[in-house]
């Protein structure tokens, strides 16, 4: 970690001149000692030997061994700023594959489906640091990919996807069920923002009067409010009839009970600008740097441990003839 030097507790400091004094008396004690017989030469300079002019050295040792541990209570650190940790988003795309998707009413000679595919991969690519997955479904769900920040291998699933065979088994468009299997799979998201973005250009068909065990919207709605996930549905695609307006009302309901948006989009742009009014809305909020202090007191201890072993060495070997 780079940053600035600080002492916590610098007080300790004004133990250094002490410590300095000291360590300057016991040096000339202890070469006063050493030296005192050479008066009884008269006065003949002789050099002394490096071991005697060394004398003072377990002294110095021992004060500088003092001055480390001063030092480390003074609490060293190095202050920084530490940028939050970012969780991301965690997002699942759930996209209606029924065979009405095969329309091009919205996008010139491209499907709605082709339109809505190109639409989610410039959302995606848009949002590089969240965990983005894909569920497709008609009259059942699929997980195509779950939530990951590997985009190109979301983007890759997400260009295989194809509408299902027109009148089929299969050609049903089952939200409510869609929704509900699209939140639980966020139900562990490490995130605290959980999303769904709902694309669909039809009204529920799999839950009715006649299959009461099915999951309809509004059990959807309280499955994805029980887990904390916000669903943005967008309706995609003309028309105005009856069904289809009820159908709308539905995904506004489901939409706004989850804390969600809902939007209709007649045409590829419209759709870009809805995809991209929810890419805007559901940004990770920015937290404020931190200022943190990492400890610094080892190297301090350390230092301070070895001058004194080093100086009790040399007292006990070298110098140990020298009072």
């Amino acid at each position: 970690m780079n940053g600035e030097f600080v002492l916590e507790q610098p007080w300790w400091l004004a133990l250094l001149p002490l410590v300095a004094l000291c360590a300057v008396r016991g040096a000339l004690v202890r070469a006063t000692l050493r030296f005192a017989p050479a008066a009884l030469v008269g006065g003949s300079r002789v050099r002394p030997p490096l071991r005697a002019r060394l004398v003072a050295l377990p002294v110095v040792l021992r004060a500088a061994a003092v001055a480390a541990a001063i030092l480390a209570l003074a609490g060293p650190g190095v202050r920084a700023t530490v940028a939050p940790e970012t969780l991301g988003v965690d997002v699942l795309l759930c996209l209606d594959t029924s065979s009405s998707m095969t329309a091009t009413d919205v996008g010139g000679s491209d499907s709605r489906l082709d339109v809505a595919k190109r639409s989610a991969a410039a959302f995606v690519a848009a949002r590089p640091d969240d965990r983005v997955g894909l569920v497709t479904f008609a009259r059942y769900s699929d997980v195509a990919c779950p939530a990951t920040r590997d985009h190109a291998a979301l983007l890759s699933s997400l260009g295989r996807v194809a509408a299902v065979e027109q009148e089929g088994d299969e050609d049903l468009t089952g939200i409510g069920a869609a929704v509900a299997r699209a939140a639980d799979r966020l139900r562990s998201a490490p995130s605290a923002s959980r999303v769904v973005v709902l694309l669909t250009d039809g009204v529920e068909s799999v839950a009715d009067a006649a299959a009461p065990d099915e999951i309809d919207l509004e059990e959807a709605s309280r499955v994805a409010r029980a887990l904390d996930v916000r669903v943005h549905a967008i309706a995609l695609g003309g028309g105005d009839d009856e069904d289809l307006r009820r159908g709308r009302e539905e995904l506004q309901r489901l939409a706004t009970s989850t804390g969600g948006t809902f939007a209709r989009a007649g045409d590829a742009r419209t759709l870009d600008a809805v995809y991209a009014e929810i890419d805007r809305l559901e940004r990770e909020p920015v937290a404020e740097p931190r200022r943190v202090v990492e400890d610094r007191v080892a190297p301090f201890l350390g230092a301070a441990l070895g001058l004194a072993v080093l100086a009790e060495l040399l007292a006990a070997t070298l110098f140990r003839s020298v009072p």
